[in-house]
């Protein structure tokens, strides 16, 4: 599931337009995970919602042309309300990607959406169902999709 998201990502980021003012881009793509929201009604689901967002953290850190901001950085804003331009001038990202995650016994919803940092505008967003019989096959699935 982590890969999948990644995936679509990347995809989403090298397909935008590329402009021209230099003065704004920085040689690497820029982005940081944000803590997805846990959506469950169940508080013991944010250990799988915040292993998520570790995981797409990892998965995108893997582009040798991309930053991607720390796992503990991006974390302190785990629960809060955020605005996107703040943190891209804080950080200097140009992307942000959120989202939540509800799980019910096996069932997985995950809605994702990448967000343009410098005008917080949404620039992709799509929504993936899971159903596992049992974790084994949800870790097998987020390890092939990985």
């Amino acid at each position: 599931m982590a890969g999948t998201l990644a995936v679509a990502a990347i995809v989403t980021v090298a397909t935008l337009p590329i402009r021209r003012d230099y003065t704004l881009m920085s040689p690497r793509a820029s982005i940081m995970v944000l803590p997805f929201r846990n959506a469950s009604n169940d508080p013991e689901q944010d250990y799988f919602v915040d292993a998520v967002t570790a995981d797409l953290t990892t998965d995108l850190s893997r582009l040798s042309d991309t930053s991607v901001t720390s796992p503990p950085t991006a974390f302190t804003y785990k629960g809060k309300a955020v605005d996107p331009r703040e943190i891209g001038q804080e950080f200097r990202v140009r992307y942000l990607l959120q989202g939540s995650i509800r799980k019910t016994e096996t069932k997985v919803q995950t809605n994702a959406q990448l967000v343009d940092a410098r005008s917080a505008a949404q620039l992709w967003a799509d929504r993936f169902y899971y159903d596992f019989t049992d974790l084994s096959e949800l870790h097998d699935a987020v390890d092939v999709a990985g």
